[in-house]
């Protein structure tokens, strides 16, 4: 029998743009990172990581968002197609095989008065939130996307550095990635921006052809 349901509805919407998952069942935890398009009309990507138990079911209160501007997504994404993020991470691990320095660092956070209004933060510091990318200590992944949060404090460019107490994040949530994982991720961002703009653009064309003929309407109208 034919399917006479209209494509949109006979077909499931894409709602990441990437997602991936780790897991221990021997400790009952695991972790998890959506990467969503929705924040693309105020020009960012979200990164949205959870902690889990083994079974993937979220704990609550272990949800956490990072916004990164879509200026560095792109050159992060391009960074990854072109494997210079790659090269960045074999150099690291050169330099030091056991534990490799972050090979990308997204600085972002909350101001001392919004963490207070929101209920953040309790000891009047700004909230610093970072997004790090390095290579991975799982023995299946090659790559580590993390997000830690803490305590910050400004700095003079207008940035909120980390405060951590022994240099140690409040919250960190890693995940684990293959290559191949990073790179899909990467090919997904710089096509779904491409269809958003692409469709921006067509909404504009359209407005402004029903502006112009409701113009010429009315000039039509006043002349008659």
């Amino acid at each position: 029998m034919a399917n006479n349901k209209p494509y949109w509805v006979s077909t499931n919407p894409i709602k990441t743009i990437a997602e991936f998952y780790n897991k221990n069942e021997a400790k009952n935890k695991g972790s998890l990172l959506k990467v969503y398009f929705d924040a693309f009309s105020i020009g960012k990507v979200r990164f949205s990581f959870a902690e889990c138990d083994a079974n993937m079911k979220r704990l609550s209160n272990q949800k956490t968002d990072f916004y990164l501007d879509i200026d560095k997504a792109l050159v992060l994404a391009e960074d990854i197609t072109r494997n210079k993020l790659t090269k960045d991470i074999l150099e690291e691990q050169k330099k030091n095989p056991k534990y490799t320095n972050p090979v990308r660092d997204f600085p972002s956070g909350v101001n001392a008065e919004k963490a207070k209004e929101r209920g953040i933060r309790k000891d009047g510091k700004p909230e610093c939130v970072r997004l790090k990318i390095s290579a991975s200590i799982l023995k299946d992944c090659d790559v580590c996307i993390m997000y830690e949060s803490g305590p910050g404090k400004m700095v003079e460019n207008g940035l909120i550095a980390p405060d951590y107490s022994f240099g140690k994040a409040e919250k960190t949530i890693r995940i684990g990635a293959r290559w191949e994982e990073v790179r899909a991720m990467a090919l997904q961002i710089k096509v779904q921006w491409q269809a958003y703009t692409t469709s921006c653009a067509v909404m504009d064309a359209i407005a402004h052809e029903k502006f112009v003929r409701q113009q010429q309407k009315g000039n039509n109208k006043n002349a008659g």
